[in-house]
């Protein structure tokens, strides 16, 4: 059994709270299903309840968080999925994976 372990990308808009905006977008493309949203330590529920994902970037908070509250995304940036596996290797050789300019040592 092979797997590879990818770290989450982490988005931190605190900075862009006021109170007033409701639209935030991601600095990545995020893989779909991947997206969590915490505000101020809270993981909130997607779907309309507290937040609708628009686009594999872009999210809406249904109640706009106030100034001072800290508002977090992870997700799987679509970038780090797409790879390829090398084939060329002595049976004994770990696999490394090519991640956009990362290599990911691959483990059996």
């Amino acid at each position: 059994m092979s797997f590879i372990l990818i770290a989450p990308s982490e988005d931190d808009f605190s900075s862009q709270l006021d109170g007033v905006t409701t639209a935030f977008e991601l600095n990545a493309n995020a893989v779909a299903g991947t997206l969590a949203l915490f505000l101020n330590g809270l993981r909130q529920a997607n779907g309309g309840e507290d937040y609708d994902q628009l686009s594999a970037f872009q999210f809406t908070m249904v109640e706009a968080p106030e100034a001072g509250e800290v508002l977090r995304a992870t997700y799987i940036d679509q970038e780090l999925v797409r790879f390829e596996v090398t084939s060329e290797r002595p049976p004994e050789q770990p696999r490394y994976v090519r991640v956009g300019r990362r290599v990911i040592r691959m483990y059996d």
